[in-house]
């Protein structure tokens, strides 16, 4: 039996030792270190000497074997010759697509003043691959002088160009490509609005916030996906207080899809996030915001806000203040009444509302010792949590607050505060 399988490894071994070698392999193997595997190769393939070796690689790039082309254009660039460049010339004006494609390739590789007016005037191609591999090579430059061209093709009307030139000025994070970015978010292509939307996440900072807030409203939903999906991703302050300033003018189905977004990021950034946002969630619209709690919030969440909530960084304990305030874990009481002393303004009202959502009676005392913080933001944050508690005795500080407050943000909350408890009366 051992015999026989001996026996049949070697006559599988003979025969394949007998397969013919095929042009790619042939062609793969000019890139050997070794000079005499080199040679053979040479030799098989018709080639007299290095003289004719660019130019052999040259004329294999228009063969309609797109695998045996992109082996010669590898070699090319490996061989780093002073004037495949030039010669290349020719093959970006050929009527063969691949040579122009695989010409493209080597161009972006192998650089310099030449090649790049070579596939600047490769944009204006009749062929869509050849203006998304001449887009792509350019992008090799990292040049911002080239960036127009890039803004120009992501309005094209080629899906294939728009995701080369999306790949491309992601990669360069150039701000001066946001509102051509943004503006992908209304494609007809699913993959060029998606691609679109994580490069604007990746590239981030204010003005992608600001080029993607007016998407936020349109009334298609999966562009309206999109927008929430980017702020999310981004997930720095300005994203999120440009969410807040939004959430008046939001409706359902925005509020669904931003719940949504925050789920499909998870994490306990998410959970924080969304907490940050619900004092001014409304409250027809709470049932999409407890979809999202009940899917985020993980017990062993509450331990890392305990840790963050002890953080040099004002935000982290900002934002730990707001998650620990959605955990249904008394132990976090405590942590959140010391918070109250923060030197940070933003951490204070972070407490005030955190211990409001988890119903602490307890807190209103504290609660009313900061109705006239220094800081409106606290002043209404405790307005308004002091509603939500529901303590007779926040009735005369709110009336007070009323009286000297203007028809601002404390006003309002003062008012709304006075309304919730007159009711539950």
């Amino acid at each position: 039996m051992l015999f026989l399988l001996i026996r049949r490894l070697f006559i599988k071994a003979n025969k394949e030792s007998r397969m013919p070698v095929t042009e790619q392999q042939l062609i793969e193997e000019l890139a050997l270190d070794d000079p005499k595997a080199r040679k053979k190769a040479m030799n098989s393939l018709g080639i007299g000497d290095e003289s004719e070796l660019i130019a052999f690689l040259i004329e294999r790039l228009s063969t309609e074997e797109f695998s045996v082309g992109r082996a010669a254009r590898n070699i090319l660039v490996k061989l780093e010759h002073s004037e495949t460049v030039s010669m290349l010339a020719n093959s970006m004006r050929s009527g063969n697509v691949n040579a122009r494609i695989h010409a493209a390739a080597v161009l972006g590789e192998l650089r310099g003043d030449l090649a790049r007016e070579l596939l600047i005037a490769s944009l204006d191609d009749w062929d869509e691959f050849v203006k998304a591999q001449a887009i792509e090579s350019l992008g090799e430059f990292g040049d911002p002088d080239l960036v127009p061209y890039f803004i120009d093709a992501l309005s094209y009307w080629d899906q294939v160009v728009n995701r080369a030139a999306i790949g491309v000025v992601e990669t360069l994070g150039d701000e001066r490509v946001l509102p051509a970015l943004a503006g992908m978010l209304e494609s007809g292509h699913r993959n060029v609005r998606q691609e679109a939307a994580w490069a604007l996440s990746e590239i981030g900072g204010p003005r992608a916030v600001e080029a993607s807030i007016p998407y936020l409203h349109s009334y298609s939903e999966p562009i309206c996906k999109e927008a929430a999906g980017i702020l999310v991703r981004i997930g720095s302050h300005e994203a999120f207080d440009a969410l807040l300033k939004e959430i008046p003018f939001m409706d359902g189905l925005r509020f669904g899809v931003f719940a949504f977004s925050l789920v499909r990021r998870g994490g306990p950034v998410a959970v924080s996030r969304l907490a940050q946002l619900l004092p001014e969630w409304p409250e027809e619209e709470i049932d999409r915001a407890e979809w999202a709690l009940d899917r985020l919030r993980k017990p062993e969440m509450v331990g890392q806000f305990l840790e963050e909530l002890r953080s040099s960084d004002k935000y982290e304990r900002e934002l730990a203040a707001y998650g620990l305030g959605v955990m249904d874990d008394r132990r976090v009481l405590g942590p959140l009444r010391s918070s109250l002393e923060d030197p940070s303004a933003r951490v204070v009202a972070a407490a005030v509302e955190a211990l409001a959502r988890l119903g602490d009676e307890t807190a209103v005392v504290p609660l009313l010792d900061r109705i006239s913080h220094d800081v409106p933001r606290v002043r209404a944050a405790v307005a308004r949590s002091l509603g939500r508690i529901g303590d007779e005795r926040a009735v005369e500080p709110l009336n007070d607050l009323l009286d000297d407050a203007e028809p601002d943000e404390v006003f309002v909350q003062a008012q709304r505060a006075l309304k919730r408890l007159q009711k539950d009366e």
